[in-house]
């Protein structure tokens, strides 16, 4: 049972996270059986009566089915914790011995308040919070799918996105991170506008939109034709191409009006004309797995430059020849940015 211990933990750091959606009766019959089915003690018997579950009802292998594909990347990620985390590895095998359920949930609680610092480890090779998401991204990862009515979505690292196609529905509802949805001209259903959604606000347009969802708050552009944007107090707006707004608790403002480099990260950079230096960091820190932390004083230091994604290593140099700041590393886990 190598592999055993750590797609269990991957799997109850995600599915009994707090922060995340609690699973459905299918889904939480999925979890049982795959935490039976890694604990070391499964009979032949309890294998036929999974087997038998799987094959009673077409939702119960979807569900087992969805649980494998969805695992696979924090799974990859633990298997690498040795190489930058030495000893982590081991260390989730002894916590998690012959797990039961309650045992590996009291595991995955003790990892997700700060134990060792593995879920974050974890976490920063590819986010665990929204690892159920239809649609999602790694660290470093941008990814373009084609949605079920041949419109567009393009994902930035460490974005999630889940999907709503129907006879009355387009929607994309993006989770985290950020976004660029083209509606397709011409598809099935194409009477409806595509809906981009968030948690703050619901878009309508034909034409595509950029979206970018913070812990706080979301902002929203239309980049190419108008849009009808309803927040989810039920205050409805109208934009303009090129017009945005930015929405939370309270209501609806302003934005900036769009620029070229908005979405500057679908070609692999980051263009700050300007951005604060805690915003650069912010965007940076989706290219790599270390932390990296800014003072307020530097934070708070303008910056135009137009710097590599890919090389973060390399757009850190950049500003620190041009910035008055100091950049210090600790063991390729930790930045720390000041000022001189």
């Amino acid at each position: 049972h190598e592999a055993g211990p750590e797609l269990l933990l991957a799997q109850r750091v995600l599915l009994m996270n707090p922060l995340t959606t609690p699973p459905d009766a299918v889904m939480e019959a999925a979890i049982d059986w795959m935490v039976l089915l890694r604990s070391g003690r499964v009979t032949e018997a309890e294998r036929r009566r999974f087997e038998r579950w799987c094959d009673s009802d077409a939702r119960h292998a979807q569900a087992w089915q969805r649980l494998e594909d969805k695992l696979a990347q924090p799974v990859q990620a633990i298997a690498r914790l040795d190489n930058d985390l030495p000893g982590g590895k081991a260390r989730i095998r002894n916590m998690l011995v012959r797990p039961t359920r309650r045992s590996a949930l009291g595991a995955a609680a003790l990892l997700a308040t700060g134990s060792g610092g593995l879920t974050l480890a974890v976490d920063r090779y590819a986010p665990v919070t929204h690892l159920m998401a239809d649609l999602r991204t790694r660290t470093a990862e941008r990814r373009t799918f084609s949605l079920p009515d041949n419109s567009r979505l393009d994902l930035n690292a460490r974005s999630a996105a889940d999907l709503a196609f129907g006879v009355d529905v387009r929607r994309v509802e993006l989770l985290t991170g950020e976004a660029v949805v083209q509606a397709a001209e011409g598809a099935a259903g194409s009477r409806l506008p595509l809906c981009l959604s968030t948690r703050h606000a619901a878009a309508y347009t034909r034409g595509q939109v950029y979206a970018q969802v913070q812990d706080g708050y979301t902002r929203l552009f239309a980049l190419q034709a108008p849009m009808r944007v309803v927040t989810a107090a039920g205050e409805v707006r109208f934009l303009d191409a090129l017009q945005g707004a930015e929405l939370d608790a309270q209501g609806v403002r302003p934005a900036a009006p769009v620029v070229a480099t908005e979405a500057d990260w679908l070609r692999g950079y980051l263009t700050a004309a300007p951005l604060s230096l805690g915003d650069v960091i912010a965007a940076l820190q989706r290219y790599t797995p270390r932390v990296m932390q800014v003072s307020a004083d530097a934070a708070r230091l303008a910056v135009q430059a137009s710097l590599p994604l890919d090389d973060v290593d390399r757009s850190l140099r950049a500003l620190e020849d041009v910035l008055p700041i100091r950049i210090r590393q600790w063991g390729g886990w930790w930045t720390r940015i000041d000022v001189r």
